[in-house]
């Protein structure tokens, strides 16, 4: 990848994950919790129902034996039964008021508290009393049950509402999971199209444009040059580059190849664009043509190189002054530069 480009990251989906797990753990929780009491509410409701039919029956058969063995001797028998078949259910109301606490309940363990001690008073007509006692219980147990029935429906509402909420979040957290997905799958689709289309008009080692590049975007600025803003087309050669690629390696080649297009560029500057065409040939085009730029750029390079050996020979055509279109600015240029590797080699084989 290009130096100065960022590599391509996207968001982890894990939070998203975890936010998930979560909801579906504390939507368990909460609707075992809701289950729980609702259990409740219908066992305690069982067991106001059981009570309510042990009273009736307890009348019912108070009621019959006083028909058949009379007051008198019905008393004793009556006690007994009230002991052994009433009260003796009452160990219900304990467990209900555990289940079901509250006001019902509580009246409810009254009436049975005062069936118990009118069985031990002799003075008291046991099966009048029990007349007595027998709606206020029967009423107490029916109030117990309906309220327990009211509490298991409301428990039971509020379990489905609990259920469809929490589906409902875990589906919209879905949805935003496969939407932030899609969305990251498009910027990413962007950002890998935009990298493999600035790899195909870029040169890898340099970042410069490559020769598609040039032809795309040089041939906008060619297009917009008239007489009164030119534009310069150049092109530069690296003299003795294969020879110092051979000497000195294909990594110190590759060294001063990266130099040559930094100092390329810095003297374009804002108003060009740099270009590597392959190998050690460049091209460069410039709103601000300048006549001396040739040598500027052939000075800028000799003194990136630091000694290494190579130089640089630029040539430059002017467009629309000399020519018209791109690829005959460029031929014009190529063959500037060449005269002018030829006159350094004339120079030096006379110094010679």
């Amino acid at each position: 990848m290009p130096a100065g480009r960022p590599p391509i990251r996207s968001a982890p989906a894990w939070p998203w994950l975890l936010a998930v797990i979560v909801v579906g753990v504390v939507g368990v929780v909460l609707l075992s919790v809701l289950d729980e009491r609702e259990e409740q509410a219908q066992l305690a409701r069982a067991h106001a129902v059981a009570i309510e039919k042990v009273v009736d029956d307890a009348v019912a058969d108070i009621t019959d034996l006083q028909a058949r063995l009379g007051a008198r001797r019905a008393d004793t028998v009556i006690r007994a039964l009230v002991q052994r078949r009433l009260l003796s259910r009452s160990a219900l109301l304990p467990d209900l008021q555990r289940l079901a606490p509250g006001p019902e309940t509580d009246a409810l363990a009254r009436v049975f508290r005062e069936i118990g001690a009118a069985t031990l008073r002799r003075d008291l007509n046991l099966v009048d009393g029990l007349r007595r006692y027998a709606p206020r219980a029967r009423a107490a147990a029916r109030r117990t049950a309906a309220t327990q029935q009211e509490r298991a429906e409301s428990i039971a509402q509020r379990t489905r509402l609990g259920q469809i909420a929490i589906v409902v979040l875990m589906l919209t957290i879905v949805a935003l999971i496969l939407w932030r997905s899609r969305s990251a799958l498009m910027r990413a689709s962007e950002a890998y199209t935009d990298e493999l289309r600035h790899l195909a008009e870029h040169d890898t080692l340099t970042g410069l444009g490559n020769r598609r590049h040039l032809d795309e975007e040089g041939a906008l600025v060619v297009h917009a040059a008239t007489s009164t803003a030119p534009v310069g087309v150049l092109l530069l050669d690296l003299d003795g580059f294969k020879a110092y690629n051979d000497t000195a390696g294909h990594a110190a080649g590759d060294d001063l190849l990266v130099d040559a297009a930094r100092a390329f560029e810095r003297v374009l500057g804002a108003d060009g664009h740099a270009y590597r065409l392959g190998g050690d040939e460049f091209c460069g085009i410039t709103r601000a043509p300048d006549p001396d730029l040739p040598r500027r750029v052939e000075d800028a390079l000799l003194a990136a190189f630091a000694g290494r050996g190579p130089s640089a020979s630029v040539g430059m055509a002017l467009v629309p002054t000399e020519t018209d279109e791109l690829a005959a600015a460029m031929r014009l240029a190529d063959t500037r530069m060449y005269a002018v590797k030829r006159g350094k080699g004339v120079a030096r084989a006379t110094a010679g």
